[in-house]
This record gives structure tokens, sequence and C-alpha cells, in this order.
């Protein structure tokens, strides 16, 4: 490999490189079917429904999004000069931000009740989260190709 990945280090680069892809493909449908389809609702049965939505999808995302930062905090601390591994760490950088300035809050309103400007508004911020970690991915592909 040679993108500053020495041989023993080759199974958390892996890790990295899978738990990635697997958020990847999450965050897609998540931006092309759940959020979409929270503006079509019923209104009567929305805060129920996003209640069980946010407690079980956290149980999917968090552990991933943690893996992820410390597998990348890993590439970063073991090839400190790699810019690569700041390119993706910046990546990441920028899906945590979004999470938590962006994302989080609108889920709040949401837990309030249906709301379509905030629904509206969490589909077209989260596309923020969608291409960042997209180009993560496919920097994993080009690393891979090289």
């Amino acid at each position: 490999m040679s993108f500053g990945i020495q041989p023993v280090d080759v199974g958390w680069w892996w890790a990295q490189v899978a738990v990635t892809w697997c958020l990847v493909g999450l965050i897609w449908v998540v931006q092309i079917v759940i959020y979409p389809l929270m503006a079509r609702m019923d209104v009567t049965g929305f805060s129920s429904w996003h209640r069980v939505y946010t407690q079980r999808i956290g149980w999917v995302v968090a552990p991933m999004m943690v893996l992820e930062a410390a597998l990348a905090g890993w590439w970063l601390f073991h090839t400190p000069g790699n810019g690569w591994a700041w390119v993706g760490g910046g990546l990441l950088v920028l899906v945590w931000a979004s999470t938590f300035a962006l994302q989080i809050p609108l889920h709040r309103r949401l837990a309030q009740g249906w709301d379509r400007p905030v629904i509206e508004r969490l589909v077209a911020t989260n596309w923020v989260r969608t291409v960042a970690w997209s180009l993560r991915g496919l920097l994993f592909l080009g690393l891979i190709a090289t």
C-alpha cells in the first residue's frame, strides 16, 4: 500500500474503510428514503414514531460513528504527515459538526411534533453529511485503487 500504511497497520485501516462504507450506505438511505418520508407521515402518529426512530437509529449510528472517529484518529496519529489522512479526518469533522450543529437540533424540534419546514430543513441540511461521507468513502476507493 502506497498511502502511508505499514503492513502491520492494514487491519485497522480496512476496518475504517468498512465502517465508513457502512455509514455511506446508511446516510443515503436516510437521505433518500427516511427523511423525505417524514413529510408524508400522519401528523397524529409522528411524535411517537419519531421518538422510536431516533432511539433505534441511535443504537445503529452512534457506535459506528464513534468507531469511525477512533479509527480516523488512529490513522492520523500513526501517519501524521499523510495528507489523505487529514482530508479524511476533515471530512469526518464536517460530518460531526453537521450532526451536532444541524441535525440533532432539528430532531429535537421534531420531537415536539410534525413540522414540514423543519423536516424540509432536515432533508436540505443532511446533504452536508451525505456528501461528506460519500467523499470520504470515495477517498478510500481512490486510495485502494492506487
